[in-house]
């Protein structure tokens, strides 16, 4: 009799660990399918740049960011301060962040990070060739200017 009684608890305790194990298998696969789904709905579509949540954002952040618009905000720009009266120091400094602010603009979020990254790539340069330039000055106005 405690031979059968043995046999049956062990039957029925591998039966409750495996029906445990499975368990703890399936709810932690829901919860990554889950999280994977969560994830994914918030991912850009490739295809029009906008993402799957209820708001619709560009892929650089601004809502009503339009990347030809500031490429060609930039184009003008450069035009104005060829034809401005800058120095010839602060004339090349503002035309390379303007053309690597153009250069950077489509793998970035935001206007922001176009100027501070373009901002952070010349920054020792234009320190070494030209020291009396104000170049985060120059990167802030830009920032400004362009956010508008």
């Amino acid at each position: 009799m405690k031979q059968q009684f043995k046999k049956r608890m062990k039957v029925r305790m591998m039966s409750s660990a495996l029906l445990v194990f499975c368990l703890s298998i399936f709810l932690s696969l829901g919860e990554t399918v889950a999280q994977n789904n969560s994830w994914k709905s918030g991912t850009p579509d490739p295809q029009s740049g906008f993402t799957t949540s209820k708001v619709p954002t560009s892929a650089h952040g601004d809502a009503d960011f339009d990347l030809d618009q500031f490429l060609m905000d930039v184009e003008i720009e450069q035009r104005e301060v060829i034809e401005g009266n800058f120095s010839k120091e602060e004339e090349t400094s503002r035309l390379k962040i303007l053309e690597v602010a153009k250069n950077r603009s489509a793998s970035t979020l935001t206007i922001e990070d176009t100027f501070i990254q373009s901002h952070n790539i010349l920054l020792r340069g234009i320190n070494e060739v030209y020291p009396s330039v104000d170049f985060a000055s120059i990167r802030d106005e830009y920032i400004d200017q362009f956010q508008q």
